[in-house]
């Protein structure tokens, strides 16, 4: 929370929070935690994969599949990319 009031653009300070939820089990909290850090940063792989283990907990696996397909999508030999090869590749 204080990363957050110090920082409230951060998106690594919310999916932090998120995860600490998703460890707490309050996995709504967790997901919207995990939303808003995707929102700052929509190439955030952690963060869809965060979000994907969440929505699991809820039921949601279809959304869940389609966060994994992300976070698949903005990983590339196992780290973070800052945008998908399809967007850098229109630029």
């Amino acid at each position: 929370d204080r990363a957050i009031a110090i920082d409230p653009n951060r998106a690594s300070s919310y999916n932090a929070r998120g995860f600490a939820q998703l460890l707490l089990r309050r996995y709504d909290r967790a997901v919207a935690d995990f939303s808003e850090a995707i929102r700052l940063n929509p190439y955030y792989a952690n963060a869809y994969h965060n979000r994907a283990v969440a929505r699991r907990r809820t039921g949601e696996h279809s959304a869940a599949l389609e966060d994994d397909r992300r976070s698949a999508e903005y990983t590339a030999n196992g780290k973070q990319v800052s945008a998908p090869a399809t967007a850098t590749a229109r630029r």
